[in-house]
C-alpha cells in the first residue's frame, strides 16, 4: 500500500501511540472500576505467569539445543570412525 519507508515508520509509530492511549485509558477505567487492589493483584498474576511462560520457552530452547548437540555428537562420531 505504502512504498515509502518513512510513511510506513509514520504509521507504526501512530499505533504504538493509540496503543499506548488504549492501554491507558483500559487501565483508569479498569483502576475507577475494580480499585487499585484488584488491579495490582491482577497484574501480579498476569507477570507471574508471564515469567512462567518464559521460563518455560528457556528450558524447551535448553532441551532442543542438548538433543541437536547430542544428534551432533553422534553423526560426527559415526564420521570419524569411518
Amino acid at each position: 500500500m505504502f512504498k515509502d519507508i518513512r510513511v510506513r515508520a509514520a504509521l507504526r509509530t501512530l499505533a504504538v501511540f493509540v496503543m499506548a492511549a488504549v492501554s491507558g485509558f483500559a487501565m483508569v477505567l479498569a483502576l475507577e472500576t475494580y480499585g487499585f487492589r484488584a488491579v495490582m493483584t491482577l497484574c501480579s498474576v498476569i507477570v507471574v505467569i508471564w515469567v512462567g511462560s518464559i521460563i518455560y520457552e528457556l528450558m524447551l530452547l535448553e532441551l532442543k539445543h542438548e538433543e541437536a548437540a547430542e544428534e551432533y555428537r553422534v553423526q560426527l562420531e559415526k564420521s570419524t570412525t569411518e
